[in-house]
């Protein structure tokens, strides 16, 4: 038996408000504290041969006693004890997560408790709502206090373990003081977010994942812009994050010519597609995807150095022959925007001509979604 998830997502929901009473300062673009947002994972991690971590999810009785846990820690204000058998010890530490909840004042309590049911040959499991804030901050602090490591090396040692941890800014500076009290100086220092300067500080330890969290490639979706100076560092940093086990979000401003380029780009590098298999991979999954011809070009010279060889090519447009090349992929759908628009024509002057016996000429109207490839001497948005 585990948490029902009716009762996680309410417990996710009380935690969100506190976060907001708290008065979390948040700059549009990251918060201060910036947790890892990771569905609560279901993995039980091991910290020491004593001592797991976990999230609320992964809190079952057949999970504890394969584990041969004798005692769990609850640190959640939101969530009651999950009986768990027969013969179990349990510790409840009722707190937010929240740089102002006072976490400090159950340090030694928890370590105490760590280590007391180590020292009597069992083993701990300690949990939050998401196995991230507050329990990893109390598995630093056991690290610190009986296993002679420094917070530097207590927060690398656990996330070796259970990458995703990330106690808040607040445990962090709680935590500071703690490890100055207990070793007599400090390892990690508050510095500026390089995010958001004026929004507060975070610990050195976060400051070049920040750097690295948000990247930004200034270039116009124009078919002169060179994206193909860009291609290989946002596909390698696209596969880095994903080897670490995290997900990437790709955007320009309307997700269909810039960020979709790139995204094929990373498809030929890393998954072994060619560029017209990439095309249709990314468009099937988002249908309105159109980079320009530009892109395109980029793009098939980038699948002839990578691939050896080229899956797509530059035909004339059939709109307009003279007035430069399209990928032969946009080809048929060039073609059917012709054959549309001249079915309306005919029929508009069918209409006119039963009317007034007069013919009058209509300008050439092709969908919105087809002007983005046009060059832009033959087609111009207003």
């Amino acid at each position: 038996m585990s948490y029902p998830w009716n009762i996680l997502q309410k417990a996710k929901a009380v935690r969100k408000k506190a976060q907001q009473l708290a008065g979390l300062a948040i700059d549009g673009i990251m918060r201060s504290d910036w947790p890892c947002s990771m569905r609560p994972s279901t993995q039980i991690s091991q910290i020491t041969d004593s001592l797991y971590l976990c999230s609320a999810r992964a809190v079952t009785e057949g999970n504890v006693r394969a584990l041969g846990i004798t005692c769990v820690i609850n640190v959640t204000l939101e969530l009651p004890f999950q009986p768990l058998g027969t013969g179990m010890e349990y510790m409840k530490i009722q707190i937010m997560d929240a740089p102002t909840s006072n976490l400090a004042s159950h340090f030694d309590a928890v370590a105490d408790k760590i280590w007391e049911v180590r020292r009597k040959g069992g083993r701990t499991l300690i949990h939050c709502v998401a196995g991230v804030s507050r329990s990893a901050a109390l598995c630093m602090v056991y690290l610190i206090k009986y296993e002679g490591r420094n917070l530097r090396e207590a927060y690398f040692y656990v996330r070796g373990r259970r990458p995703i941890v990330r106690p808040n800014v607040g445990f962090f500076r709680q935590m500071i003081e703690y490890e100055k009290r207990v070793l007599g100086k400090t390892s990690v220092a508050m510095v500026p977010n390089p995010v958001s300067p004026g929004q507060g500080l975070i610990p050195d330890l976060y400051e070049e994942e920040y750097k690295a969290a948000l990247w930004q490639i200034q270039i116009m979706d124009a078919p002169t812009s060179n994206l193909a100076s860009h291609f290989d560092a946002v596909a390698d940093k696209i596969w880095e994050v994903r080897r670490k086990g995290g997900r990437t979000l790709i955007h320009c401003v309307a997700g269909v010519s810039r960020s979709a380029a790139l995204c094929m780009v990373y498809l030929i590098k890393y998954e072994g597609r060619n560029l017209r298999e990439a095309y249709f991979y990314v468009r099937g999954r988002r249908p309105i995807v159109r980079p320009n011809v530009g892109f395109f070009r980029q793009m098939i010279e980038y699948e002839k150095r990578v691939l050896g060889k080229t899956s797509v090519a530059m035909v004339p447009n059939p709109v307009s022959p003279g007035q430069g090349l399209i990928p032969d992929l946009y080809e048929e759908e060039y073609k059917a925007a012709l054959w549309q628009e001249s079915q309306r024509m005919r029929h508009r002057t069918q209409h006119q001509s039963s009317h007034s016996g007069l013919i009058t000429p209509l300008p050439m109207r092709l969908p919105t979604r087809m002007t983005s490839a046009f060059p832009s001497s033959i087609v111009q948005q207003t």
